[in-house]
């Protein structure tokens, strides 16, 4: 986050500049009642438009189901995030 920045504000810029977000439906900060994701800030991101450009930091973009992301972007914490994100995304349907 650049300073004076919200989170919110952060991640739509972060979003815009890894992956050319164009437009999306909702941003939702999840809350976790977990010790090691205390400093994180995770966002639920619905209806995610974008155009994805491989750059110097970005060679290829991929989408995964909450459920089968790969092991190798999978700290020890994230499932119970996972499990947030996924109940959330239920609730809405």
């Amino acid at each position: 986050m650049k300073q004076g920045e919200s989170p919110e504000e952060a991640i739509r810029r972060e979003l815009q500049e890894e992956i050319g977000i164009t437009n999306f439906e909702s941003l939702e900060r999840l809350q976790a009642a977990l010790p090691e994701a205390e400093h994180q800030n995770i966002f639920l991101v619905r209806g995610v438009k974008y155009r994805a450009e491989p750059s110097l930091e970005i060679r290829s973009v991929r989408e995964f189901e909450l459920n089968e992301l790969p092991d190798d972007l999978k700290p020890h914490w994230w499932r119970p995030l996972m499990l947030l994100a996924k109940s959330r995304v239920q609730k809405s349907t």
